[in-house]
């Protein structure tokens, strides 16, 4: 199915390519976003910097020393990377490591949202024991979100089951998505998880324009509606 692409998204695709001659790179999937003024953030793993790039092409570095795997942007205009550790990037440049009274059991949080709360996975990929998305209030205050035992399954808490998670974005209600191995979950703010339609039938294709299986990334827009991007024959779908 043929989409439009949202106007601010195609701006600032433009504004990346037209500095990829440039000795940058962008971390594929989750290292890039979009300011609503157009601004692009975006993580350079192989220099360990994060990169903000204007609308009229200037380029500024707003950290080294960073590898970065994720970025989400809050909307007092701080930026958070998630990566080895976790960073805050202040509008005035300041770089910040996050430190959080948190159990060492969690680790390091994957992402944050919009009221600052963290969320952490538990999930060993290798051994496939379990697969559990924590939740971290701004007080310190941790619970699981969803997940249980290695698998997948919808269900709300403990009786939603995951793989591998991977990957994750933000919809414009709260609700969190991610890449469950080549599904997408979408996990409400009450623990309520299901896949989006369509998902588990393309994880599972060998080829055809529904593929996933080769996912690169995905990202949501104002509206809600979820991008995904692939190497296979259909390279952008929605």
């Amino acid at each position: 199915m043929r989409s439009v692409i949202p106007r601010n998204l195609f701006l600032g695709v433009v504004a990346l390519c037209a500095v990829l001659a440039l000795p940058i790179a962008a971390h594929v999937g989750t290292g890039i976003v979009v300011a609503p003024g157009g601004r692009i953030y975006f993580s350079d793993p192989q220099r360990t910097v994060i990169w903000r790039l204007d609308p009229d092409g200037r380029l500024a570095r707003l950290g080294k020393g960073i590898h970065a795997d994720g970025l989400v942007l809050m909307a007092d205009g701080s930026l958070y990377v998630f990566g080895l550790k976790t960073w805050k990037i202040t509008p005035r440049g300041q770089v910040l490591e996050y430190r959080g009274e948190l159990s060492p059991q969690l680790r390091d949080p994957m992402t944050v949202d919009r009221e600052g709360n963290f969320y952490f996975l538990r999930q060993d990929c290798r051994t496939k024991h379990e697969s559990k998305v924590w939740k971290a209030t701004a007080a310190g205050e941790a619970s699981l979100l969803a997940g249980s035992t290695w698998g997948q399954a919808d269900g709300t808490g403990s009786a939603a089951r995951f793989t591998c998670l991977n990957a994750w974005a933000w919809a414009p209600d709260g609700t969190l998505y991610v890449r469950d191995d080549q599904r997408l979950r979408r996990v409400g703010p009450d623990g309520a998880v299901t896949s989006v339609a369509g998902s588990a039938e393309a994880s599972a294709a060998q080829d055809g324009d529904l593929a996933l299986v080769r996912t690169m990334g995905f990202a949501l827009d104002a509206h809600g509606n979820v991008y995904v991007a692939t190497t296979g024959s259909a390279p952008c779908s929605r």
